[in-house]
């Protein structure tokens, strides 16, 4: 039995727990980022303090025991033991590296299941893709975190409006060079993605209950259309079941176009 102090009362019972999955590139020098043409050095450590102050502070002063893993590049990843120690992460069994067949194929199964439904350009599957592949029991919480290993908190978790009973979103996500082209200045316009198959920010930053979690896993691969796809899915999810955190304000999830209220990168761009 645990006792805490929360809001000056005592509170009694189990503690909450909290599980974060790191995703993406967690090592890469000279990283080329093919929508700016810049290059990048990737290095988890460098978000280390960050990840520590705005993301697992926050959460264990909410009440929350706090475990995460590292789902990236671990194959030939020089630094992944380190990142393991580091973190104290759990070390899980899954497939770092993704075939071009394998992305190829998930392609194709967007056009079919999706894109002829009018969801267009869904992102990249490889984070999503290394979750399908793990061999491990998902470990047990109440709420999961999903966080990209180079994105920095711009706040603490709880000061972000935050719904820890729903599946998060961070925002209804237009690009901005399309918003300007197609006169799209909100969420309601008939062209914007969100109107036309619920777009929303990328793999970044999301917040899961556990209730949903088995759902958001199969489709996590899917990017800015997850939210699509889920709805199309499954008959037990309905819009009440997401909480978009920035509303009607939107975003590019590309911060070389726009920056946002919620998050940074720790990468470091590589001058020529």
């Amino acid at each position: 039995m645990d006792m805490r102090i929360q809001n000056n009362q005592i509170h009694f019972g189990p503690r909450k727990k909290a599980f974060i999955f790191y995703t993406g590139l967690s090592y890469c020098p000279n990283f080329y980022h093919c929508e700016t043409g810049w290059h990048f050095d990737l290095d988890m450590e460098f978000g280390y303090e960050n990840h520590m102050r705005q993301l697992h502070h926050p959460l264990k002063e909410m009440g929350y025991d706090v475990d995460c893993a590292i789902i990236t590049n671990k194959e030939q990843n020089p630094k992944y033991a380190k990142y393991l120690q580091m973190y104290k992460a759990v070390d899980m069994n899954y497939e770092g590296d993704v075939s071009d067949y394998e992305i190829e194929s998930m392609i194709d199964y967007f056009k079919i299941r999706y894109e002829r439904f009018g969801a267009f350009s869904f992102g990249y599957p490889i984070q999503g893709f290394r979750f399908l592949t793990i061999q491990d029991p998902l470990p047990s919480a109440d709420i999961y975190i999903f966080m990209r290993c180079d994105l920095t908190l711009k706040k603490p978790l709880n000061q972000i409006n935050i719904d820890y009973s729903k599946i998060n979103y961070l925002w209804k996500e237009e690009g901005i060079h399309r918003a300007a082209a197609e006169g799209i200045s909100s969420p309601d316009h008939p062209n914007s993605g969100w109107s036309k198959h619920y777009r929303v920010c990328g793999n970044m930053l999301h917040v899961v209950n556990k209730r949903y979690i088995k759902s958001f896993l199969t489709h996590f691969w899917l990017d800015h259309c997850s939210m699509h796809a889920m709805l199309r899915d499954c008959d037990s999810i309905n819009l009440e079941d997401f909480h978009i955190v920035c509303g009607d304000d939107m975003y590019d999830s590309c911060i070389e176009r726009q920056a946002n209220p919620i998050f940074a990168h720790s990468r470091k761009k590589v001058e020529k």
